[in-house]
């Protein structure tokens, strides 16, 4: 058990320093109002297969508010049944390299777009999910952790697990920022 602690903390020490290496190379990130916002990355993780309709919620959400999202799920199991399209990425242990990185074929598509935003509702750090992250490209980066090293643009400090309550809390907010910004004449 101490042996998987030692390695788990490698493995994040080495996500950790490509991030700060990732973050050096200057990216720029803007605050968008929620409203700007036409397509989006989603992280997110689930605990198994029987935590699809969580998936489904959020996808039907992301329809209703006219955003067209693009879902990365990793399920903290060593293989998933959930099929992947191209909107929606699921991903398991069993799909990631030695140090915890999705493969390839995961990654790819996330490498050739380029978001408005991404919403982090992962709540924990989990290693497969911050290469996402990291490897993301958006304007506008929101979550729920206060991870430092990922320099998000707009973190939610909540308690709540009820995802689409977060995903409402960011839309109220970023709108409400934006227009404290625009009456103050800032932007």
């Amino acid at each position: 058990m101490r042996f998987s602690l030692i390695f788990r903390n490698i493995k994040r020490s080495v996500v950790k320093s490509k991030i700060r290496r990732n973050l050096k190379k200057g990216v720029q990130r803007e605050f968008l109002s929620f409203s700007q916002i036409k397509n989006c990355l989603l992280t997110y993780c689930i605990d198994s297969d029987k935590d699809l309709s969580k998936l489904i919620g959020l996808e039907e959400w992301m329809k209703a508010v006219d955003i067209d999202a693009t879902i990365y799920c990793y399920v903290r199991r060593k293989s998933t049944v959930i099929e992947s399209t191209t909107k929606r990425i699921v991903f398991a242990r069993k799909q990631l390299s030695f140090l915890g990185r999705p493969q390839e074929d995961i990654m790819k598509p996330l490498q050739t777009t380029e978001f408005d935003a991404v919403f982090d509702l992962t709540r924990k750090s989990y290693i497969p999910v911050l290469y996402i992250l990291m490897e993301a490209k958006a304007i506008l980066y929101c979550s729920t952790d206060m991870r430092k090293d990922l320099r998000f643009n707009f973190v939610l400090n909540t308690d709540s697990t009820d995802d689409i309550f977060v995903l409402d809390q960011f839309r109220y907010y970023l709108n409400k920022i934006n227009n404290n910004l625009i009456n103050n004449g800032i932007k």
